[in-house]
Parts: structure tokens; C-alpha cells; sequence
């Protein structure tokens, strides 16, 4: 058979532009639609190498209630932050902060919270800031979420190394209350073995905020948006994201 230029240029034109097509929809397939912060309980990788965490898991609920075939991935937070930023990221799940309002579109909210709070002992049972005066408290490095009480220097406060460092000094009686998170607080006492209403009193809860499901300005698809968007707030209606949290922190709360 022959074949003109003018029929080799037509045909040379189709194959640039399949190629062209086929690298557009490798790029598109390259995205990921739900990434999750690696950071314990959020996401971290277990004892076996397995993605887990309570934000990890619902980010894997959502995806398949979405009908999208693919696992959430785990980052740590700058690379989170950074592939959200350069787009290789769509969404992900995020307490809606002043900086997550003013750097992501809030699509959905979860039904989780994040509530930083200061967890006292056993026996001792937090109502007002005013119960603070006297206490020994112990607060993890790099935790700081409320301004009067950092400031304050009539409390008695020291710097521990982390979350679990806490929990271990309060069941043994060297603090009387710690400041964090309260759900961290509640992953690591299951991870140690303790039941938190053995070893812990009535919290005295800061504030509670919201977590959403977020993406960056420019993705994903709508019509991918509106699956994420439908997916997270079937899962809120029906209890499927409190069992999910309840599974790593031993309670059904939304902490």
C-alpha cells in the first residue's frame, strides 16, 4: 500500500498526539487523590509495615465508598505539605486551622475533632482553668495550643520528650495532669496497655476542632471532588468514621 507525505504527516500527527494523550492521562493517574500526614495515630506504618492510623483508615473508607481504586498514601507532613502544594496531591484530612482555611479548600468535615486539652490523673478532675494552680503538669515538646496557659508562670510546668513519655510519668504519680491532644493521649494509653478511665480524670478541654476532608486549590476534578465530598458524608451519617476512630482509641468519640 502507498502512502503519500501528505498521508505519512497525518499519520505521524495521530501518533504525536495519542502520545501526547497517553502522557496526560499517565500524569492524571499519577496523582493521588488522598494523602495522609505519618504521624501516630493519624498514619503511621505498623510492626509489619502496614499503613495504619485512624485518618489513614478513613482516608481509605472514603476512596471506597468513592469507587476509586487506589490505597491512601502516607507522607510525612512537609512532603504532605509540599505534594499538595506541587499538586501530586489532591485532598487530605486536616483540622480546619486558620492555616488549613487559608491554604485549602474545606470540602466535607468528618465528624472528628482534634481537642487539646490538659489530662489529669486519675482522682483529679478538671472544670475551670483555675483548677490548674498547684498541679504538676507535664507538657510534651513542641505542644503549645493556647496562649494564657503558656504564658502563665504561677503553673507548675516541665518538658517531657512525647505523648507516651507523658502517659508513662502520669499512671506513675511523677505529674498530676499533661497537655497535648486528648486523642493522642487515648492511642497511647491503649498502646501501653491502660484503660484511660483507670488512669485518667476529667479533662479540661480546650477547644474542639473540626477535621475535614481538604484539597488544594486547583484539584481535583469536580466530578472527583463531588464523589470525595458524598463518600466523607455518607461515612459521617452512618457512624462508619466514630467505629474507625474508636477502633485506635478504645472509645467512640469523636476526639
Amino acid at each position: 500500500m502507498h502512502y503519500s507525505l501528505k498521508n505519512g504527516f497525518h499519520i505521524a500527527t495521530i501518533i504525536i498526539g495519542i502520545s501526547l494523550l497517553a502522557g496526560w492521562v499517565s500524569a492524571q493517574e499519577e496523582t493521588d487523590h488522598i494523602a495522609i500526614m505519618k504521624l501516630p495515630p493519624y498514619g503511621f506504618f505498623d510492626g509489619e509495615g502496614n499503613g495504619a492510623g485512624y485518618l489513614f483508615d478513613v482516608g481509605n473508607a472514603i476512596l471506597k465508598k468513592a469507587s476509586l481504586p487506589e490505597n491512601a498514601k502516607l507522607l510525612p507532613m512537609k512532603r504532605l505539605f509540599k505534594q499538595l502544594e506541587q499538586k501530586a496531591v489532591d485532598c487530605t484530612l486536616l483540622a480546619a486551622t486558620p492555616f488549613t482555611r487559608s491554604h485549602y479548600r474545606l470540602i466535607e468535615p468528618t465528624g472528628i475533632f482534634l481537642s487539646p486539652a490538659i489530662v489529669p490523673k486519675a482522682g483529679i478532675d478538671l472544670v475551670r482553668y483555675e483548677d490548674l494552680q498547684g498541679l504538676s503538669i507535664a507538657i510534651p515538646r513542641g505542644v503549645s495550643f493556647d496562649d494564657r496557659f503558656d504564658q502563665d508562670e504561677t503553673l507548675i510546668k516541665s518538658t517531657i520528650d512525647n505523648y507516651r513519655q507523658a502517659v508513662e510519668m502520669l499512671e506513675k504519680g511523677r505529674f498530676d495532669a499533661i497537655v497535648g491532644v486528648l486523642g493522642s493521649y487515648l492511642f497511647n494509653a491503649r498502646l501501653l496497655g491502660f484503660q484511660a478511665d483507670k488512669i485518667f480524670g476529667k479533662p479540661l478541654i480546650f477547644k474542639k476542632i473540626p477535621i475535614w476532608l481538604v484539597c488544594n486549590q486547583d484539584g481535583p476534578s469536580l466530578e472527583i471532588e463531588s464523589k470525595l465530598k458524598n463518600a466523607t458524608s455518607e461515612l459521617r451519617r452512618d457512624g462508619a468514621i466514630l467505629k474507625i476512630v474508636e477502633k485506635y482509641l478504645g472509645v467512640r468519640s469523636s476526639n
